[in-house]
């Protein structure tokens, strides 16, 4: 079993951002995949919340400030408007 992380390197907010992140895996359903390391150094990110690593050069780092906020700003929930009385409110992710 092995460590997986596949990434997106054409993400256009985060170019390499990684989309899964497997703790244990079984390493032969990933030997061809397209776009994933296999037991990769992370000590680079130790610490950094999953959600703002990338692949960068084949080595997992951390993402930029400006990346992080892009990531960051895209999660917020967006307000809503109530049809009724019309009301501004922000739902609960």
């Amino acid at each position: 079993m092995s460590v997986i992380v596949v990434y997106d390197p054409d993400d256009k907010d985060v170019p390499g951002k990684v989309v899964t992140f497997h703790k244990s895996a079984n390493t032969p359903d990933y030997k061809d995949a397209k776009n994933t390391l296999i037991n990769p150094d992370l000590s680079g990110v130790d610490g950094v919340p999953q959600k703002h690593w990338k692949v960068s050069g084949g080595v997992v780092v951390a993402a930029s400030t400006e990346e992080k906020t892009v990531v960051d700003d895209a999660r917020k929930p967006t307000p809503t408007v109530c049809p009724a009385c019309e009301h501004e409110w922000t739902p609960e992710s």
